[in-house]
């Protein structure tokens, strides 16, 4: 088979023209990336941790019958408020109970008026010379579980009720933070199922250490209405600052740190006067009130940082501001 030379030629310059195709269509403008951005702020970073836990009981007593008998007062239920010295029970003793029983079933049985007459004076007779125990809250709190209720048997020393009191959230404290902990610290609780944003104060550091973790607790107080015990939640820990932490941070707004999930490395995106996208590793420190204070590298305060359109934005790609965007340009003059 052979090619004639003007068909070769044809062939030849259709390939070129192909060619020329291709470079045209690779030649498309570079994507412009609409970005928000927001300034380095200088200013004051509290650092502070977020720890977990839960409230318990500081004072637990479960109350037990003094005398065999049967139960009479009010029907409690778990989660009931009690006050100190409240009568909580009466028991009626097994003996007032046995001649009650015994009056009450001889005026049922009657079948005569004089029967009957004497049936009623033995009843009023047992009435008013009835034996009660009276059971009063040893301390105020709540009703945490009830064994009993009005009208049950009960032996001598059989259970009735628990009270818990002086309710406390108890906090799971991580080594490093543990170290920076003192008593009479304020926090700050949130507990789950509970709208209310409480205070509380660090009572005291327990001793026992987690063998594996060698995290420890604290017991804290908590503000306003008891909560009941067993309430998961979190305590936001103010840290002291350390000796050596500047008094004033370069910090930018917390949304604009970006994080590797495989690595765990963090970096920002900043904007330069060229109006390139600069992606950059940062050391960051503590957090609060939305920022983040920025260890390294030194940023310089007011440069504009993105906060919004950072994710998978590669390095380098030209961007624009969207209105309401703020900070300067890297590389222009404040």
């Amino acid at each position: 088979f052979r090619i004639r030379p003007k068909m070769l030629l044809l062939v030849v310059a259709v390939l070129i023209g192909c060619g020329g195709s291709v470079a045209e269509d690779a030649a498309e403008p570079t994507p412009i990336v609409t970005v928000r951005t927001a300034p380095v702020r200088s200013m004051s970073v509290e650092d502070s941790a977020v720890v977990s836990g839960q409230t318990v009981a500081g004072r637990s007593e479960t109350l037990v019958s003094p005398s065999a008998g049967q139960v009479e007062g009010q029907r409690w239920a778990p989660g009931d408020a009690v006050q100190s010295g409240a009568v909580l029970l009466r028991i009626l003793t097994r003996e007032s109970a046995a001649t009650l029983a015994g009056a009450r079933t001889l005026r049922a049985e009657a079948s005569t008026p004089e029967a009957r007459a004497a049936a009623e004076s033995a009843v009023r007779l047992a009435q008013a010379n009835l034996a009660t125990m009276t059971v009063r809250a040893p301390f105020s709190g709540f009703v945490q579980s009830v064994a009993v209720g009005p009208g049950s048997a009960v032996s001598e020393g059989g259970e009735l009720l628990t009270v818990v009191g002086d309710v406390r959230f108890e906090a799971v404290l991580p080594v490093a933070i543990a170290a920076r902990i003192r008593p009479g610290q304020r926090v700050k609780l949130n507990l789950t199922g509970d709208e209310r944003e409480r205070s509380g104060t660090i009572q005291m550091l327990l001793p026992e250490a987690d063998p594996t973790t060698g995290a420890t607790r604290a017991r804290l107080t908590v503000s306003g209405p008891t909560p009941p015990v067993g309430a998961l939640g979190t305590a936001t820990l103010v840290l002291p600052r350390a000796k050596d932490a500047p008094k004033v941070s370069v910090a930018v707004p917390t949304e604009a740190i970006l994080v590797d999930d495989e690595t765990g490395e963090r970096s920002i995106v900043l904007v330069g006067a060229d109006s390139l996208a600069h992606l950059t590793t940062v050391q960051i420190g503590p957090s609060s009130g939305g920022y983040t204070a920025v260890v390294s590298p030194q940023l310089v305060p007011g440069t504009a940082v993105v906060i919004e359109g950072a994710y998978a934005l590669p390095d380098s790609v030209r961007v624009r501001l969207a209105p309401g965007s703020g900070g300067t340009l890297t590389g222009e003059t404040p």
